[in-house]
């Protein structure tokens, strides 16, 4: 929040109002609307890379890379580093587990290339809107033919 604060007001050739009532109010909604959100997606979390060792192997080696700084002087990235340097499938786990999490009701997305999707046609940059609930979330709803990922 801090620094889109700092880059917006940057942008807007003004200071930064990171000491105001309205910044105070953001940060108790987010303490308190998002503490359920936050702990169940840390949950889910816990239990989808333990399941998947694979992944959780591929997750910590990208981190390790991406982060070579941090990890060379054996300390946590900082905000800025992590907010700086893109890690794609860091950023793939994340959207995974809030999807599988349910902690959002629905997840819209866009298509980043032309694509089939069960036999209907999506171009790219079409809006995907996919709801995070119903019988078919965790088991496939219907028998898919040639299912592949």
């Amino acid at each position: 929040m801090i620094d889109k604060e700092t880059a917006l007001a940057e942008k807007e050739h003004r200071r930064p109002e990171i000491v105001s009532r309205k910044f105070f109010d953001k940060i108790l909604t987010l303490l308190v609307a998002v503490h359920d959100t936050t702990r169940t997606a840390i949950i889910w979390a816990l239990k989808i890379l333990s399941d998947n060792p694979e992944a959780q192997d591929k997750l910590r080696a990208e981190l390790r890379a991406v982060y070579s700084e941090a990890n060379a002087k054996k300390r946590y990235p900082t905000v800025r580093e992590i907010n700086r340097i893109d890690s794609h499938y860091r950023d793939a786990a994340i959207e995974g587990i809030i999807r599988r999490s349910r902690t959002e009701s629905a997840l819209a997305s866009t298509a980043m290339v032309d694509v089939e999707l069960l036999g209907h046609r999506i171009p790219k940059g079409t809006g995907v809107f996919s709801m995070g609930n119903g019988p078919g979330f965790f088991a496939p709803a219907f028998q898919i033919k040639g299912l592949r990922s």
